[in-house]
């Protein structure tokens, strides 16, 4: 997983560790959690953790419309398979 950091916002990049993490990742989404580890400037004894949301793969009609595009197909077929043809 990578992070990147801005004034605004965090950015997040993961990719699943093995086949098994993949479908379950494509079938029941991701969970992404906030965990806070510093207050004030400071490290606190208990982090807070909460969570922000589960995330899951573009529906099969959501890809359609980017078919023609390389990248989006070949995401499209590994999650989707034949049902994008």
């Amino acid at each position: 997983m990578a992070g990147f950091i801005s004034k605004d916002r965090v950015l997040l990049r993961w990719a699943p560790e093995n086949s098994i993490s993949w479908q379950r990742g494509n079938r029941y989404g991701y969970s992404v959690y906030r965990r806070t580890v510093m207050r004030d400037g400071k490290v606190i004894d208990k982090p807070d953790s909460s969570l922000i949301g589960t995330f899951n793969p573009l529906s099969l009609e959501s890809w359609k419309p980017f078919a023609d595009s390389n990248y989006y197909a070949v995401a499209a077929e590994a999650i989707y398979g034949a049902a994008l043809r």
